[in-house]
């Protein structure tokens, strides 16, 4: 409250009447912007000024002076006007001020003009908290269905990882109990059955289209039952694979064979007539059944 009255009797006693502060000039206004200003805020001073007209007014050699309690940032004229045979001139000086309470800004040499005596009043943080009620701190706010969904959260992070547990059990004593009774199809069987099926197709089938389906029944059964990457691999390399495989170097060449001549169909745009394609399936039953009577012997 102190500092309020000062600053309002500041206030009319520079903007009511004429503040003689040197015989060559007249302080005809003061205005801070911001008006209430505390410490560490740039304020502008604006002044109105008037002068003699044989009197000149311009910045000093300094426009940025720094002490230990304020510093002037920076110093502006306007060009003058002519009132009333004087010349008025609207100068702004900024500072940024670190200390409260009323203080004089320097000495400030303005061409014929020296200001000086001109008092600030820079305000209090703390005094501005004390002029702001701040109400006091209440708990957090929660919107009315906010408990029901963090009660669903936490029901779930608890709920379903013993929901998880408790079907992984049961599924697998069920996985125990009826395993036994599946039983996986073999891959030679596979193969097989697929080959019954393409000769009953052969003669709805073009040579592209048979020779298609016969490659990937085959390189299906090589893969799986050699674990050798057929599906991804080149015809040699498939050769050279089922080779290292337990294969003898006759059966390797016989799948070389085979896969060599669906390549040319496939690519090639080469033809293939029904006793061949009967050929081929016979050949790879027969490299099928050897595949197995030689992986028997060597599996314990």
């Amino acid at each position: 409250m102190r500092e309020m009255l000062i600053f309002i009797l500041l206030f009319i006693s520079f903007s009511s009447n004429k503040i003689y502060c040197d015989d060559l000039y007249n302080v005809e206004s003061l205005n801070f912007i911001p008006p209430r200003y505390y410490v560490g805020d740039e304020v502008e001073l604006k002044i109105k000024i008037s002068v003699p007209l044989d009197r000149e007014v311009t910045l000093p050699e300094k426009k940025q002076i720094e002490t230990d309690w304020i510093e002037i940032t920076n110093i502006q004229i306007l060009p003058f006007k002519i009132i009333d045979t004087r010349k008025v001139h609207d100068v702004s000086i900024f500072f940024i001020s670190f200390k409260t309470g009323t203080i004089t800004l320097p000495y400030l040499r303005m061409g014929d003009i020296e200001l000086t005596n001109l008092e600030i009043h820079t305000l209090s943080v703390l005094d501005k908290n004390k002029e702001i009620n701040l109400a006091p701190s209440r708990g957090q706010l929660h919107l009315p269905d906010t408990w029901i969904k963090l009660s669903l959260l936490l029901l779930l992070v608890i709920l379903v990882p013993v929901f998880l547990f408790i079907i992984s059990r049961y599924a697998l004593k069920w996985f125990i109990k009826t395993g036994k009774h599946i039983q996986i199809i073999p891959s030679h069987t596979i193969l097989l059955k697929g080959l019954k099926k393409l000769k009953k197709q052969m003669k709805t089938l073009d040579s592209r289209s048979f020779y298609i389906v016969l490659s990937d029944l085959l390189k299906n059964y090589l893969q799986i039952r050699l674990l050798i990457p057929a599906l991804t691999s080149t015809t040699r390399e498939i050769s050279a694979l089922s080779y290292h495989n337990v294969l003898d170097r006759e059966l390797s060449n016989e799948i070389l064979k085979i896969l060599s001549l669906s390549d040319f169909v496939k690519f090639g745009g080469r033809s293939s007539s029904e006793a061949e394609m009967n050929e081929v399936i016979s050949k790879i039953t027969f490299i099928v059944k050897c595949i197995e009577e030689e992986k028997k012997s060597v599996e314990p």
